[in-house]
């Protein structure tokens, strides 16, 4: 699943959704939280790469609540807000 190129600010309201394989969320230039992420889990990594405006903590903790949801997979941040790199 991709979500890329498009106004979002944040993941809210996607829902809880069963994704088979990877996620990238990229080139959202407005996204800045993506906490609702935990809600719906990917099988393999999650991406967020070339979101200028998302801060990588906040990544961090969405990982956190999606292990606390079984999630087994990684996650791979790159180019994020101020450049922040990859885990």
């Amino acid at each position: 699943m991709e979500i890329s190129g498009n106004g979002l600010e944040t993941l809210a309201g996607l829902g809880a959704t069963s994704v088979k394989g990877e996620v990238r969320v990229q080139y959202n230039a407005e996204l800045v939280d993506v906490l609702d992420v935990a809600e719906f889990i990917p099988t393999s990594t999650i991406y967020f790469i070339h979101n200028k405006k998302l801060w990588c903590g906040n990544a961090e903790m969405a990982l956190t609540l999606m292990k606390a949801n079984g999630f087994l997979g990684g996650m791979f941040l790159d180019d994020n807000l101020n450049g922040c790199g990859d885990l």
